[in-house]
């Protein structure tokens, strides 16, 4: 299959529909952001949400052009849930619960981006596979009454750097 050259602002906007998709999120519970204690005001009483998390473009020593680079894209999913500080929760279901738990939640992910190419309308957007680099770290940020658990994935993706994107 042909690899597009793309950007990372095109690729990363995928990577956020993907994320949906594997969770059946509505879009506006996908953040796209630069940190991920950094959100938007949080969707009312959701239970769960993602970010999407671009941490880096990397462009290797390798043959570099004017029009298209070699690079790869790493980048983190994270995956939260709310627990009200007021009520008792049980970190068993917290982490497990086939429904709700986050390393259930995870797999999900990890399922729908591991080892994809990421195909368009014409190709696919990645030279090679998604790759995983960390399975998931569990988190915690507290306050205002509420605690929201996530747990971290971070990957790469291999891409085809598009620079030249039209009349400067």
């Amino acid at each position: 299959m042909n690899v597009q050259p793309t950007t990372p602002a095109q690729l990363i906007l995928r990577i956020c529909d993907l994320v949906g998709e594997a969770l059946n999120l509505d879009p506006g519970r996908v953040y796209l952001t630069p940190a991920r204690h950094i959100l938007e005001p949080l969707p009312p009483a959701s239970g769960l949400f993602a970010a999407v998390v671009p941490n880096a473009v990397v462009l290797p020593p390798s043959p570099q052009h004017d029009t298209i680079c070699p690079a790869e894209l790493q980048f983190e999913v994270c995956l939260y849930s709310r627990v009200s500080a007021d009520r008792s929760f049980s970190s068993r279901v917290l982490l497990t619960d086939p429904d709700r738990g986050l390393f259930p939640l995870g797999d999900k992910t990890l399922r729908r981006l591991v080892g994809r190419y990421l195909p368009d309308d014409v190709g696919q957007l990645l030279r090679g596979p998604v790759v995983l680099r960390q399975a998931g770290t569990v988190e915690w940020m507290e306050g205002r009454g509420l605690v929201l658990a996530y747990l971290t994935q971070s990957y790469a993706a291999p891409f085809s750097y598009l620079l030249d994107t039209g009349p400067t």
